[in-house]
């Protein structure tokens, strides 16, 4: 009973504009709907949030307002997208503040689940949208409003974005400049030039330069390939995960499972490298009474995703031994688009699987195999 009165309530301060209950975003109260360049700066903010809820739907409309560099959407690694994924998703603009030639948005994100009390907050966003002169209102990119105020520090053509209290260590920028090129010299790729790597100090303060004042449980790393951005909450100059996926940018378009077991093969995890991952997977395999299917691990990243990664990146080492760094360049083109697992599957274990069975019928086999030979 609470929670409908909850609900009831909060939906009385929405000052009667939008719906609590559909898509377009509620308004709240404060929000000054009687000031014009509040008013173009909604108008714009609720285009962005109708294209939450179509899969196919890209909003084009974000600018860099100092080149054009950083044009992608930067909210797409925080919020859900499409049908499936937005069923319950609901958003609250808390307030609209003109600042100079900007308004700043701050929107509450929240899903209402059955049988729950209270909504469930997923996020509060901070969005700057810039009022032309032409009479044309634009989404910023908020990474690159909140590096206005930092220093830039270049190393090997790779630019460190840092507070401007920070001390860059240079040894460890060079380090992680020849990593980078070291790969881009085995794979044939383009280098890291032009790429940017952001230093946090926390995840609260990465989410807070992705324009994001509140998120449930931030990432320690988040990399744009496109726009060759990296952002890391660890504090230091070293991440060769998420670098890894800055030098194989041109491969951004194929299916997470195995750019994201590319970036585990040459680069680890978080705290683990690869050989130590694949132990620890190959320990979680020996705790199980029920095996899942590899497809089911696919399916599901964030359940399963100690096996996600490991094992996405065991195949990409398959791949690399039986093709070398051409071969795994193939595979990640012919996995590009929105695939299923089943045609992920297929290309596996018809097109490069070298056994009598396909990957997908012993993948828990190898994973203990290629743990035990790399072991330590």
């Amino acid at each position: 009973m609470f929670g409908v009165l909850f609900l009831l309530m909060f939906g009385l301060l929405l000052g009667g504009v939008g719906d609590l209950f559909g898509r377009e975003p509620g308004i709240m109260s404060r929000v000054d709907l009687g000031n014009v360049s509040v008013v173009r700066a909604l108008d714009v903010w609720k285009l962005y949030v109708g294209t939450r809820y179509v899969d196919s739907a890209v909003y084009e409309g974000w600018y860099d307002p100092f080149g054009d560099r950083f044009t992608e959407d930067m909210y797409d690694c925080w919020l859900p997208k499409g049908v499936s994924g937005t069923v319950d998703l609901y958003s609250v603009v808390l307030s609209a503040e003109p600042e100079d030639d900007y308004v700043v948005l701050r929107t509450l994100w929240y899903r209402r689940v059955a049988g729950d009390l209270y909504p469930a907050t997923i996020a509060i966003t901070r969005t700057y949208v810039l009022l032309g002169g032409d009479g044309v209102a634009r989404l910023c990119n908020p990474v690159v409003m909140a590096m206005r105020g930092m220093k830039r520090r270049s190393v090997g053509g790779l630019s460190y974005v840092i507070d401007k209290d920070y001390k860059l260590n240079y040894a460890a920028a060079e380090r992680m400049v020849a990593y980078c090129d070291s790969l881009s010299a085995l794979y044939d790729v383009e280098d890291i030039r032009e790429s940017y790597f952001v230093i946090a100090r926390s995840r609260d303060e990465l989410a807070s330069l992705c324009g994001v004042e509140y998120f449930a449980s931030p990432p320690i790393g988040l990399a744009y390939p496109k726009s060759r951005l990296m952002l890391s909450s660890l504090g230091n100059e070293w991440y060769p995960h998420e670098m890894a996926h800055i030098v194989f940018r041109q491969f951004s378009g194929s299916h997470p499972f195995l750019f994201e077991g590319l970036a585990v093969f040459v680069g680890g995890s978080i705290y683990d490298s690869y050989r130590g991952l694949l132990q620890k997977a190959a320990r979680e395999l020996r705790s199980r009474s029920e095996m899942p299917s590899l497809k089911y691990i696919i399916e599901h990243p964030v359940e399963e995703s100690l096996l996600y990664y490991a094992v996405g990146g065991l195949i990409v080492h398959m791949i690399f031994d039986i093709g070398g760094g051409s071969g795994v360049k193939k595979l990640l083109s012919e996995t590009s688009g929105n695939l299923s697992a089943d045609e992920i599957l297929y290309v596996i274990d018809t097109k490069y699987d070298k056994g009598t069975e396909g990957i997908s019928e012993r993948w828990n086999k190898l994973v203990m195999l290629y743990a035990e030979k790399y072991g330590y």
